[in-house]
């Protein structure tokens, strides 16, 4: 079962380096955005004083089709827009790209997290200074294709919790783990030998625990911390979060069922797609978190590609319902 995580894991980071962790992933993004803006004429600016009057509904027709007003339309948008991305993707963009100072603030993190032991082989291990300086501006590159090619297997010798004569790196995440202590199961160091299996620790009862390089909404949460808020500030992700997950889960498990509605002409296919919805929240809570996010990167590019391709082969058609908008006005 190990095997075959590992085996899906792999394919998703493959796929994630070649659709949304790509280099033109961006540039396609703004490429389409730049593309329409000149094409349709500055939409943004010419209609902003009349989209402020639609969306207070003073060219609301009564008998207008829809679910919902112009207001609530955008309001769930925003809320399925504002999320876990905004407060803790905009973190990982920062440390994927940022400076030094990033790069060194470390933290100690739970000893189950630590579970990636990579041998050096016959290229070496990256060095870390490089990673603190940013050298390389994606170290998920680096690290896919050393766990991938030299995830380590054997028998390591322990003295007081630490490796004898190095020859090992644990990688935790996106980054290489530091000052890494195998622990038993109270907590004190272990001595002796353990067994490693393609790059996971074989031998039970023992745990690893160390340092590593803080992302995501952790280091949001650190940033808030060292704010005027203080200690407090963590606090303030810490429910911001919630929140915005939530309205999040709403917004998106409503596109759904307006999508499986188009898709099917008729409701009777909702409720199975509800109850999928929720299991997938379900297992998101007991799997492994990173590759939670590998998916949503994954099926998110796959549904933002397909479209970006579709509107622009439609911009003709766009074009056209926006002249007929103005003239029915």
């Amino acid at each position: 079962m190990d095997a075959f995580a590992i085996g899906v894991e792999n394919v998703l980071h493959a796929l994630d380096g070649v659709l949304g962790s790509a280099v033109y992933f961006p540039y396609v993004l703004l490429g389409v955005g730049c593309f329409f803006t000149i094409y349709l004429g500055f939409p943004q600016v010419r209609y902003f004083k009349r989209a402020w009057g639609v969306l207070l509904g003073h060219h609301t027709r009564p008998d207008a089709e829809g679910d919902t007003s112009h207001l609530q339309a955008l309001s769930t948008a925003l809320w399925g827009t504002v999320g876990t991305g905004n407060i803790g993707g905009v973190a990982l963009a920062i440390f994927l790209g940022g400076g030094r100072r990033i790069r060194r603030l470390r933290h100690a993190v739970p000893c189950r997290d630590l579970c990636r032991l990579g041998s050096p082989g016959r290229r070496g291990p990256p060095r870390l200074p490089e990673w603190r300086r940013g050298r390389h501006r994606d170290p998920r590159r680096r690290f896919l294709r050393l766990q991938v090619v030299e995830r380590a297997t054997g028998a390591y010798a322990l003295t007081d919790g630490r490796l004898e004569g190095g020859g090992i790196t644990v990688l935790h995440k996106r980054s290489i783990a530091e000052d890494v202590r195998f622990l038993t199961g109270s907590g004190t160091p272990f001595s002796g030998v353990v067994e490693v299996e393609n790059g996971s620790l074989a031998t039970p009862g023992i745990t690893l625990h160390g340092k590593s390089l803080v992302h995501s909404v952790r280091l949001t949460s650190e940033a808030f911390k060292r704010s005027f808020f203080g200690e407090y500030g963590q606090y303030a992700v810490t429910v911001g979060l919630v929140l915005f997950a939530f309205s999040t889960a709403i917004a998106w498990s409503y596109y759904g069922d307006r999508a499986i509605t188009y898709l099917f002409g008729t409701t009777r296919w909702v409720m199975p797609y509800r109850a999928a919805y929720v299991l997938a929240f379900f297992l998101a809570t007991i799997l492994d978190t990173s590759l939670v996010w590998l998916v949503s990167a994954v099926t998110l590019a796959l549904m933002a590609l397909p479209n970006l391709v579709g509107i622009v082969l439609l911009c003709r058609e766009m074009k056209a319902a926006v002249r007929d908008y103005w003239e029915g006005q």
